[in-house]
């Protein structure tokens, strides 16, 4: 967990810095009906993917500590709570290259189903 300040209506998203104890992060959409923190959380997540790109080396990876599956999760679960389940499983799809893809993906799916957000989120 970490503190965020943000500064909504920016001329294009992009993190800035830190501010004390907060990341500042500016956002290019308005302060208007939720839509400068969605497109926040959006933003980050695809902050993450990009990091995950970065650091993962498939040729000689190996999973023993759970890196790999702990950078999975953060990126998947930060597009499903901001309302993009979509890109989250397109994203695992293309993404996750270790043997247990399918048994991973119904774990995480019976967790987010009693998951009171995500009901929240997508009428569950």
């Amino acid at each position: 967990m970490f503190n965020v300040r943000m500064q909504p209506g920016a001329p294009k998203n992009e993190i800035v810095g830190v501010q004390g104890e907060a990341l500042k992060v500016k956002i290019n959409a308005p302060p208007v009906r939720g839509k400068a923190n969605k497109a926040l959380v959006v933003f980050l997540a695809e902050e993450k993917v990009r990091e995950f790109k970065e650091k993962t080396d498939f040729t000689t990876y190996d999973d023993d500590l759970g890196d790999y599956l702990s950078l999975m999760l953060q990126v998947v679960l930060r597009y499903i709570y901001a309302g993009k389940e979509k890109e989250a499983w397109l994203f695992y799809d293309k993404e996750y290259h270790l043997r247990d893809k399918e048994e991973m993906r119904s774990k995480i799916r019976k967790k987010l189903e009693s998951c009171l957000v995500y009901k929240k989120i997508y009428g569950h």
